[in-house]
């Protein structure tokens, strides 16, 4: 079942990318190839916006121009001007090649003459022809895998979803002059960016009502706080406002979340109406990748992802740079959501420490584990300081660490476990927790800090 699923995925995102781009009679992948030549690659560029420069510097990668001397160095430059300059043009193209320029001056003007090639024609040609790669060097790996088909299944279910976000990759650029002329307009969209996920957890004014698409949120909190509960909490709390939801556990057994599921529409039988709205996908940890995950919720639609969570996802990195690798993913799981117009939430460990020998210690940012960058790329970030290290009965704290939109708050909550409920504490005696004065008034009550 498991490879059906797999190859599901695959038929449904190369269809994704070619169908609709390739006539009825050239739907044979075998028969797509580029018919370009390098110079109209690097010619139709030439003096355009930096997002197109971007998404062709994704589009050309590991493509092999050694075939064509000498524009494996100029391919080399390309990505240099694109990456230090934002710009690419025959100035620069010509200053960095230095001596080499005048060596090259028949291929200049050949990358010169291309100026005016259809852009669009050069992208359609370059997924086809990376989409042929990608599956001529698919069916070579399934021949060698002699059955076992897993491995290869997966390394190319993830380098198929970097083709499917590279080809659909989108940056805008809007002069501030514009952006204000907006600002000033009555706003009649009803484009899916009107979508908001309110969290329900005490500080929704903070949040102007909660969180839109395109933002993330991550919850910090030791082992064993409530992590999970707290994610659940908040796709139950989006699928509620009609939001499609896809919550991919990498930790939680599926028996376990039924479990949770069944408690919490006990609780609150009118939720039944919504599950529907929620997709539960399960993976052994480090088993899947960030590009795996969004495959499945391009396939699904979705509105919210819920990753629990980010820092067990096979993303093959260094354990010995690990704090760099994972702030990169944390980047990338911002900038795929971004993308979309989707809402995403996942979870981070709070180093051990916090839980044991400093008591009744509010997990801050300084206490996540691994890797602080993460915090950095991130929207929000939602600190869980659970009752065992408070020794307040099941009351825990909340603390909005990390805000985008306004002030970082302190809500006490009631952590009901089982059920899958988080309460918002109104009224609460703050000396009962004994807090760092960083957190409380004179008087005593908790402050917005």
């Amino acid at each position: 079942m498991y490879l059906l699923e797999l190859f599901s995925v695959i038929k449904n995102a190369l269809l994704r990318i070619v169908v609709d781009k390739i006539s009825e009679e050239e739907r044979m992948y075998d028969r797509a190839q580029i018919v370009l030549t390098p110079a109209e690659i690097f010619g139709c560029l030439l003096d355009k916006e930096y997002p197109l420069l971007v998404r062709f510097t994704s589009l050309l990668k590991d493509i092999d121009f050694t075939h064509h001397p000498p524009f494996d160095l100029i391919y080399e430059v390309f990505v240099h001007c694109v990456d230090v300059h934002r710009s690419w043009t025959m100035e620069l193209l010509v200053y960095h090649l230095g001596e080499d320029a005048k060596k090259l001056q028949s291929y200049l003007a050949l990358v010169d003459a291309s100026r005016d090639v259809d852009v669009s024609y050069v992208i359609e040609h370059l997924v086809h022809y990376k989409t042929k790669i990608l599956l001529d060097d698919f069916i070579q790996s399934m021949h060698r895998a002699n059955g076992d088909v897993n491995d290869v299944l997966r390394k190319y279910t993830t380098r198929l979803g970097e083709l499917v976000i590279n080809s659909t990759q989108r940056m805008e650029l809007v002069p501030a002059t514009e952006l204000l002329v907006k600002a000033s307009q009555p706003d009649t969209s009803t484009s899916s960016s009107k979508k908001r996920l309110p969290l329900d957890l005490g500080f929704d004014d903070c949040l102007d009502g909660g969180i839109v698409g395109g933002e993330i949120l991550i919850i910090v909190g030791p082992t064993g706080a409530g992590k999970s509960t707290m994610m659940l909490h908040c796709c139950l709390n989006a699928i509620q406002n009609n939001l499609r939801t896809l919550y991919v556990s990498l930790e939680l057994s599926t028996s376990l979340i039924a479990q949770k599921l069944r408690c919490y529409t006990l609780v609150k039988p009118r939720a039944r109406e919504y599950l529907d709205l929620l997709h539960v996908v399960k993976f052994p940890t480090k088993s899947v990748t960030l590009e795996e995950v969004f495959v499945i919720a391009d396939q699904l639609n979705v509105d919210v992802v819920a990753l629990d969570y980010l820092d067990i996802l096979n993303y093959g990195g260094s354990r010995d740079r690990i704090w760099a690798t994972l702030e990169d993913l944390t980047a990338k799981f911002r900038g795929y959501c971004e993308e979309r117009d989707i809402i995403g939430l996942t979870v981070s460990q709070a180093v051990r420490e916090v839980v044991g020998s400093q008591t009744n210690k509010i997990v801050d940012l300084d206490d996540v584990s691994l890797s602080i960058g993460k915090v950095f790329t991130a929207d929000f970030v939602i600190t869980l300081t659970p009752p065992n290290v408070l020794h307040n009965q099941n009351t825990g704290l909340l603390y909005l660490a990390k805000n985008r939109r306004g002030p970082k708050h302190l809500q006490p909550v009631r952590i009901d476990y089982e059920n899958v409920i988080i309460q918002p504490i109104v009224k609460v005696d703050y000396a009962d927790f004994k807090l760092n004065s960083k957190f409380l008034k004179e008087d005593g009550d908790a402050q917005k800090v």
